[in-house]
């Protein structure tokens, strides 16, 4: 969701003092995308690289004497595909007195875990947030707030899985049993989708969130969109 350059810590495991890094993303997305490939590798039974830990989403340790986490982007069987978007940067060892060049990030970010849960924040208007009214509208507010549960619909994905673009997810409403649904604009019309509260699950991909919704400023509705492109929307 975000097009700004995304930074993360590496630590060896084994020591305080080698093989640490700084790692660059061309943006926050192609960590995540990155942290998948290597978890989903993992999974699907290669094991080159499960020594890797994700502490948080800024900080990562690994152990060099089994596989060294630079060789994940070149390693077809990894993530490979990020060769181009993401680069590591070897930091001094401790001991070293030159000082090489960091990092300073002092800000916040939510760790876009499926199954937690969060309020939906537009970002062109951050003090707009979706929240379901007493009719069943989802619509945006800068005065109330609804927090949704966030859940990747592959069941086969295990917990704590990061979220990624390309995944189909349900947005829950927390502490009740109903989600986030379409009610489908007339039929041979171009306007858009409206989301309502529903009691079924209903699927969208995660990417909706960077442009597959908007808003109609004179009701406040959020909608889906087939016709045009939409605002961008972070958890928080």
């Amino acid at each position: 969701m975000s097009t700004e350059l995304f930074y993360a810590w590496v630590k060896n495991a084994n020591d305080n003092v080698t093989y640490r890094y700084m790692i660059t993303f061309s943006t926050r997305d192609v960590a995540d995308g990155w942290w998948r490939a290597i978890t989903d590798s993992v999974a699907g039974g290669y094991q080159r690289f499960s020594n890797i830990q994700r502490v948080n989403l800024q900080f990562y340790t690994h152990n060099p004497l089994v596989a060294n986490i630079p060789e994940t982007i070149v390693d077809p069987k990894c993530a490979k595909s990020f060769s181009g978007q993401v680069f590591f940067t070897s930091v001094p060892d401790r001991d070293q007195r030159i000082v090489g060049n960091t990092f300073e990030e002092s800000l916040s970010y939510t760790d876009r875990v499926s199954g937690s849960s969060f309020f939906i924040r537009s970002v062109v208007e951050p003090r707009a947030f979706w929240y379901c009214d007493e009719d069943g509208a989802v619509r945006a507010s800068p005065d109330r707030r609804t927090r949704f549960k966030i859940s990747i619909a592959d069941k086969q994905k295990p917990a704590g899985t990061i979220m990624i673009g390309s995944d189909d997810v349900t947005i829950g409403i927390l502490d009740s049993a109903n989600y986030v649904g379409i009610l489908p604009a007339p039929k041979g019309s171009k306007s858009d989708d409206a989301l309502v509260v529903t009691s079924t699950p209903f699927s969208f991909k995660f990417a909706d969130f960077s442009g597959g919704f908007d808003v109609e400023y004179d009701k406040d509705y959020i909608s889906t969109l087939r016709w045009r492109k939409g605002e961008k929307w972070e958890l928080s």
